[in-house]
């Protein structure tokens, strides 16, 4: 989401980012980060500094963007700036891990701001599988508040969407007080 985000707010990321996010489909998301930004934009926190791997991890500013490397996590500075954010916070959403988290150099960002949700004093709560995954995987899983494994319906009905489940469900419960009713 922070670098649909940054695409919205016209910082070029470097090809390989972009090309990811063309490959993967998210362009229309940047078209609603956009939105986002006109609404809530002086309360959305953005990266600052990211990390590349190249002959391992290396940091680099949102001033140095484009990068020729694939941004691969947050850097140090954003990471403070967003434990900051945590530990003011009464309750946390996360809805996604913070870089490539299944590779050592670049997993520092998500392993660190999920440690310090369940080290904070706020109610947390995670949605998606690539972030159960990664709660897992730095062995927090249990510690979280509560843990939703679909990120995309729990976004859906924090926004005030109906769930299809639920809909369905309100549609056969009709149904059904109709045939009792007969």
């Amino acid at each position: 989401m922070a670098m649909d985000g940054l695409l919205a707010k016209g910082y070029k990321l470097g090809t390989p980012t972009e090309y990811l996010i063309h490959d993967k489909g998210l362009d229309p998301y940047i078209t609603d980060a956009q939105e986002l930004l006109d609404l809530y934009g002086e309360r959305i926190q953005y990266p600052t500094d990211f990390a590349i791997v190249n002959d391992g991890r290396k940091e680099i500013a949102l001033e140095d963007l484009p990068a020729e490397k694939l941004l691969v996590d947050i850097g140090k500075k954003t990471m403070a700036r967003y434990l900051e954010i945590i530990n003011e916070a009464g309750t946390i959403f996360i809805n996604g891990p913070l870089g490539i988290y299944e590779e050592p150099s670049s997993a520092l960002g998500t392993e660190c701001l999920f440690s310090a949700v369940v080290e904070s004093s706020g109610y947390s709560v995670i949605g998606g599988g690539d972030s159960v995954a990664a709660a897992v995987r730095f062995e927090v899983r249990d510690q979280l508040s509560y843990v939703c494994t679909s990120g995309g319906g729990m976004v859906r009905f924090l926004s005030g969407q109906e769930l299809p489940v639920v809909e369905a469900l309100r549609r056969s419960a009709r149904r059904h007080r109709r045939a009792r009713a007969v």
